[in-house]
């Protein structure tokens, strides 16, 4: 599961860095790549939730079901990439505010066992998910305000989020003692 993760992790920071490099061309394949980082995003949330099991709710494994179907579906509808190229500002947007209340979630709640748990060693790791709760979450409001600014802007945007993802995704498999 580790080396899964940090494999992801790398695709993910990889991706985002594209993503901000060259907002122009992902723009063009906006839907694909929206529909890959999701997908990428699904299958880490999915196996962090598999680690951290003991936290015993499904809040975890229900927006990683989520991303994981969104993402297949971009992925594999070309009448729907061209829905989502019109729409990705929206869409991408509402996914952001509730992936953001997703991890903000998981984040107090981790906090509060690593509390309960009376560790010698207590983990940091939900501070990284209440900032990427936190960044997902402002990204989304952004994402309503602003839509003018289009698409570029959100491949662009959407990039410093696929690397933060990355990041916490080796973060977690190469800190988390035990697993």
């Amino acid at each position: 599961m580790r080396v899964l993760s940090v494999i992801l992790g790398i695709l993910l920071i990889v991706g985002g860095i594209l993503s901000i490099v060259s907002p122009g061309d992902s723009a063009l394949n906006v839907g694909m790549l929206m529909g890959l980082f999701i997908l990428v995003h699904g299958v880490g949330s999915l196996m962090n939730h598999y680690r951290f099991r003991f936290l015993g709710d499904g809040w975890g494994i229900a927006g990683a079901i989520l991303s994981i179907l969104l993402g297949v579906l971009l992925m594999t509808s070309g009448w729907l990439q061209l829905l989502t190229n019109l729409a990705i500002v929206f869409i991408a947007g509402l996914w952001m505010l509730v992936a953001g209340v997703v991890l903000m979630v998981t984040a107090v709640k981790l906090a509060g066992a690593w509390r309960l748990l009376s560790l010698e060693r207590q983990g940091f790791g939900w501070l990284w998910l209440l900032f990427l709760g936190l960044v997902l979450i402002v990204l989304g409001v952004l994402a309503y305000v602003h839509p003018i600014a289009g698409v570029i802007t959100m491949s662009a945007l959407m990039g410093v989020y696929v690397i933060a993802s990355g990041v916490n995704l080796i973060a977690v498999a190469c800190c988390r003692p035990g697993y």
